[in-house]
């Protein structure tokens, strides 16, 4: 279902699109028996279904000698794993040194669910407290205590483009955004955890706002490093962060060198800056990237920062 629209020549132009999409038979690892001398398969089964909903829109005018062009475009994704070939759940994104599996594919969530750990706080000596299933509080939780929680694709989607022009002068600037999704930062869990082969904290907040350096317990943001009954978990939704942003994507100025000047050809020098800033509230370097499972941030590489100078020629 579409709608299109254009006014004032097509100076301006809106559209919108509802979609819905159901993929069918996608591949999963099913367990199989163990005397096969295989833990799992991979089989097509399962249905996933999208819906959503995209909007564009587009308005070019002129400022006396300047054009002016903006484009902005957003959409909305609904995700929900609608069957799993009569399965409950399928437990995904298995780490054994992280104690296991960190997602769930499950019936009426979203692909990409995280499966976690209820963090509620610290006990009256630095442990960690985690929320068990039947509401009570502990510092040792079991599997029965998991919950799924947050989603690893954004449900909104924005971008935002604007180019002027000016005689031969052309600046064009490109934000995109992303909202409605999470990551579980895994690097800073690594970081702030006696964990690991080295058990060393190299987060400074782990250690300088922990409760062992506080002076007063209410203000300290990371458990005891003293306390050996403290327990930390990968799985724990202290971990899993809204992974929001705005981002400058690119912004170009090139100017041009008409034939006339240089006799023999046109010229058009450029630069252009890509991932310039971006604004977040993601403690990792980058809330664009993951790992090897969407929505696993274990040491992702960002995105870099990169300038660029250009040169066209036209004989």
């Amino acid at each position: 279902l579409a709608i299109d629209l254009r006014f004032f020549n097509s100076a301006l132009t809106f559209s919108a699109d509802y979609f819905v999409k159901k993929t069918k038979d996608m591949l999963l690892s099913m367990p199989i028996p163990l005397y096969t001398s295989y833990g799992s398969m991979t089989v097509n089964s399962g249905t996933v279904k999208n819906e959503g909903i995209e909007f564009e829109a587009s308005y070019r005018f002129k400022v006396g000698e300047v054009n002016l062009g903006i484009n902005g475009n957003a959409s909305y994704v609904k995700n929900e794993v609608a069957d799993l070939a009569g399965d409950d759940f399928v437990l995904t994104a298995n780490y054994s040194d992280l104690g296991g599996p960190l997602q769930i594919m499950k019936p009426g969530y979203p692909m990409g669910s995280f499966y976690v750990y209820q963090w509620k706080g610290f006990d009256d000596k630095g442990a960690n407290l985690y929320q068990k299933a039947d509401g009570s509080l502990t510092t040792n939780p079991t599997s029965d205590d998991l919950v799924v929680k947050g989603q690893a694709s954004p449900k909104w989607t924005v971008g935002w483009n604007n180019t002027v022009t000016w005689k031969n002068w052309t600046l064009n600037v490109f934000f995109n955004a992303a909202t409605g999704y999470d990551r579980l930062n895994i690097s800073r869990f690594m970081a702030a955890s006696m964990t690991g082969v080295s058990r060393f904290i190299t987060l400074r907040d782990a250690y300088f706002k922990g409760w062992d350096h506080v002076a007063n317990k209410a203000d300290a943001l990371y458990p005891s490093l003293t306390n050996t009954d403290n327990k930390s978990y990968a799985n724990s939704d202290f971990w899993l962060e809204d992974a929001s942003f705005i981002k400058l994507k690119n912004i170009s100025l090139s100017y041009r060198i008409p034939r006339r000047v240089l006799k023999f050809a046109s010229v058009q020098l450029s630069v252009s800056a890509q991932d310039l800033f971006t604004i977040t509230r993601y403690k990792g370097m980058d809330p664009e990237v993951y790992t090897s499972y969407d929505g696993l941030d274990y040491g992702a590489y960002p995105i870099p920062r990169t300038i660029t100078f250009g040169a066209k020629i036209r004989f």
